[in-house]
């Protein structure tokens, strides 16, 4: 992948793009689907899209855009390609199109088209983007994706999110006796 043409990453990271995961966050998803599919915690994520909407606006073009081409997890197609006419997905026909009007009318008031720190945060985010995808090219399999852990050999691994709460009580697990 290092000597691979501009045209060959950027295919390549459409084709290995975060699914959005609307469980386990607090909004359509798109934070916890790049955190996922990249490695990283969401909370990162949610933080620089909110830092980049509040200099310059690219966040909010950027998350919209997001909610826009990545598909749902069980989704094969995004509301975009649907709304092209390249098949359906579980989201309605009704929410792309408002998403697509408020993607236009983000892109238009407050979007990165002008000079200044609204064009500087976009290059930031897509190149943090870039980034990530650099780190981990591989994207997870659909047995992480649905949430099993991570370790083969424990399969008993606790996943902790954000919004994972603790336990009450620490009850110590019985120590396994080894013969002498």
């Amino acid at each position: 992948m290092t000597h691979a043409t501009a045209s060959a990453q950027l295919s390549e990271i459409w084709r290995t793009r975060p699914v959005r995961l609307p469980d386990q966050g607090p909004g359509a998803g798109v934070a916890a689907g790049i955190g996922h599919r990249y490695r990283v915690d969401p909370v990162l994520v949610r933080v620089a899209f909110v830092v980049s909407t509040l200099f310059g606006g690219s966040g909010l073009v950027l998350y919209l855009a997001a909610w826009l081409v990545l598909p749902r997890r069980g989704d094969v197609l995004s509301p975009a390609e649907s709304l092209l006419g390249r098949g359906r997905t579980s989201e309605s026909h009704t929410t792309a199109v408002v998403l697509s009007v408020a993607l236009v009318i983000s892109v238009l008031t407050v979007g990165p088209l002008g000079m200044g720190s609204g064009l500087v945060s976009t290059i930031a985010m897509l190149g943090a983007l870039y980034l990530l995808f650099r780190r981990t090219p591989n994207a997870p399999t659909p047995a992480e994706l649905a949430g099993a852990p991570l370790s083969a050999h424990d399969p008993s691994a606790q996943q902790w999110n954000a919004y994972s709460t603790l336990p009450d009580q620490y009850v110590p697990e019985p120590a396994a006796h080894t013969a002498p």
